[in-house]
């Protein structure tokens, strides 16, 4: 009868260490979608963010400043991004191209009264709606 008793402790020790084990999988395995769902939904609002900063320039007359602002915008995108990133045409050169550069005469994009005046011709966006592309030619 001692046995038996000893046993059935040791069946039910095992049942419940075994159902410990379930719980600690099932938890585990819902913790980590949960955060997985978290990280994307902050991915996708930074990736909104990013598209309202650049699109809130569209329609309207630009001066080279704000050239440069989206120019350094797409560029915080691209260091803070891993594959494909933002790029920035100006009147058909590669603009982060040359923000790159660290002797870069500015002058042609400048003239003496620093009155130019571009425009956002294009934005092409991907099929998740981030922009990839921005053109800006004088107006």
């Amino acid at each position: 009868m001692e046995n038996a008793t000893k046993a059935l402790i040791m069946a039910a020790t095992v049942l419940i260490a075994v159902l410990i084990l379930a719980l600690g999988v099932y938890l585990f395995r819902n913790y980590s979608e949960v955060a997985r769902k978290n990280e994307e939904r902050q991915s996708a609002q930074s990736l909104v963010q990013y598209n309202t900063k650049i699109e809130k320039y569209k329609d309207k007359t630009l001066s080279i400043q704000d050239v440069l602002t989206i120019a350094n915008l797409a560029k915080d995108y691209n260091e803070r991004k891993s594959d494909k990133g933002m790029e920035v045409m100006l009147n058909g050169s590669d603009l982060l191209d040359k923000l790159d550069k660290k002797n870069y005469d500015w002058t042609d994009l400048l003239d003496e009264k620093n009155d130019k005046e571009y425009k956002i011709s294009r934005i092409d966006k991907d099929d998740n709606g981030i922009i990839y592309s921005v053109i800006i030619t004088n107006k």
